[in-house]
């Protein structure tokens, strides 16, 4: 009788502490910032916790049980020059059995793009036979975690909190490919600012580098908010910066440019009062007028022209007439 009470006790607490343990991990599930999707073996999502579903902008309950993760992901992975998107995702994943960390950009219903990591690994179903059967699969997992602030790093000049250069080559690329693709009346149109601040080796000798380096930030402020949320606003070198318009033509961008003129020549930015004036160059480019290389030169010829003219002053060179505002 001693025997057995003793043999209940334990499978009763065995049994306790198999279920705390169950609900340890359903919590570090639930709580876990990274996202994580479990499938069967034909991909059909049978669970997903809060922060994959938020990844995707989808709900868990329209996800599990209805979808799977390839076609999940066929749809909600955006293509780009670096990415892969779903297709390629799935076609690796049915080669190799995983996918290990793959950069890709999560593109939302709402229209978000979200930069992520993707891990998909196999789960095999354990031997018990011995030998070396062929692997059978129980399904996978996937570990998907945002890379946006990582990614902001990466693409982020630290001083002006701008684009950096690095960043303006990929979306000037990016963007040129689209409005050459474009066919809408208001999409064929791709226009490029070259701002360069005044006279800034001569600012620098007279008041000192860190002052410097407080108009440069005035002048990535001013740019910040006077952007649209399509513009990429970028430091491309030194005290040169460029603003890339989509959709505008050289109509749209005089005006965007003698606006931020003005703005950039009103700021002051220290207790003496102290301001900087710009010179900004146009170029604007409709389909195939010869690639990023001939927009950023003719956008950064007619910024010296500005220089030449006077400074502080707005040239269009790419308008059906050369445009000169003061």
């Amino acid at each position: 009788m001693n025997d057995t009470t003793g043999i209940l006790r334990d499978l009763v607490g065995r049994y306790h502490r198999a279920q705390e343990e169950n609900f340890l991990y359903e919590r570090a599930f639930d709580v876990t910032s990274a996202g994580f999707i479990l499938t069967d073996a034909k991909g059909l999502i049978t669970k997903m916790n809060p922060a994959a579903a938020e990844l995707f902008g989808l709900s868990v309950t329209d996800l599990v049980g209805h979808e799977t993760i390839f076609h999940l992901l066929e749809y909600a992975l955006a293509n780009d020059d670096e990415r892969p998107d779903g297709q390629r995702i799935g076609r690796l994943l049915i080669k190799h059995g995983t996918v290990r960390k793959q950069r890709v950009l999560i593109k939302r219903q709402d229209g978000k793009e979200i930069p992520a990591s993707l891990t998909i690994n196999l789960i095999p179903m354990p031997n018990t036979e011995g030998g070396s059967p062929e692997i059978k699969t129980l399904g996978f997992v996937a570990v998907v975690e945002d890379t946006t602030e990582l990614e902001n790093l990466t693409v982020t000049d630290a001083l002006t909190g701008l684009f950096n250069r690095r960043y303006f080559d990929r979306k000037l690329a990016e963007e040129y490919e689209r409005m050459r693709r474009a066919r809408g009346r208001d999409t064929r149109f791709l226009s490029l600012l070259f701002l360069d601040v005044d006279k800034f080796h001569d600012f620098n000798s007279a008041h000192g580098h860190q002052l410097g380096d407080l108009a440069l930030q005035a002048v990535a402020q001013v740019m910040k908010e006077g952007v649209r949320y399509i513009d990429a606003a970028c430091r491309y070198g030194g005290e040169e910066f460029a603003i890339i318009l989509p959709a505008t033509d050289h109509e749209g961008a005089v005006h965007s440019a003698q606006r931020l003129r003005e703005r950039v020549a009103a700021v002051r930015f220290s207790g003496d009062g102290l301001s900087v004036t710009a010179s900004i160059g146009i170029s604007c480019h409709t389909h195939g007028d010869g690639g990023p290389e001939a927009l950023v030169k003719d956008a950064d010829a007619a910024m010296y022209m500005a220089k030449e003219q006077g400074r502080n002053r707005v040239v269009c060179k790419s308008a059906p007439k050369p445009v000169v505002a003061k």
